[in-house]
């Protein structure tokens, strides 16, 4: 069996939900075939997050959060000074500033190539963090204008964490709706 390629069912679909859209209708199914292509693009498109981080003492924690930030531009990465327990918050109290040398945090003077790609956990790169190199980080994932700590969603990946908060950082359709209409019931 060929499947076709799912970019020409979708441009399809993106007619049909523009004629819909005219006519002020499927406001639930456009979201979720928005919701869907959204998705597939991403899926069809996920090298663009695999990346190596180079870490050094030399390199400022502002220096790697700006590295990883543009290969997960709705992701972010902060420093503390110690671990947090798993499924837990770090206490802000702990963050350490992005203008502080990472060399001041690390354990020994270390000086390595770190691999990131989209299906490592959340969990397993900050274990790897680490490990490797002494360092506490917590991911954070942006909703619209805050950044939530990813504590309780520490075993999804980098690139769900990702999606995640592209998907939520976007602001949705808004129009007033009017709450009144309703189909007649016969």
């Amino acid at each position: 069996m060929i499947l076709a390629d799912p970019r020409h069912i979708f441009i399809k679909m993106k007619k049909v939900f523009a004629v819909a859209d005219a006519n002020h209708v499927c406001s639930a199914p456009k979201f979720a075939f928005l919701y869907l292509e959204f998705y597939l693009q991403k899926s069809l498109n996920i090298n663009h997050y695999n990346m190596i981080l180079h870490i050094s003492g030399e390199k400022t924690i502002r220096e790697i959060q700006n590295e990883f930030h543009a290969s997960y531009p709705f992701l972010k990465l902060e420093f503390f000074r110690h671990s947090h327990k798993a499924g837990k918050p770090s206490p802000k109290t702990d963050m350490v500033s992005p203008s502080s040398s990472v060399g001041v945090l690390m354990n020994g003077n270390k000086e390595a190539n770190f691999e990131v790609n989209a299906s490592k956990t959340v969990a397993a790169l900050e274990q790897e963090f680490h490990e490797k190199f002494g360092l506490n980080v917590q991911v954070f994932r942006k909703s619209q204008t805050l950044w939530i700590e990813t504590s309780l969603t520490d075993h999804w990946t980098l690139g769900r964490q990702n999606e995640e908060g592209e998907i939520f950082s976007h602001p949705h359709n808004t129009e007033k709706l009017d709450l009144g209409d309703r189909d007649k019931w016969e």
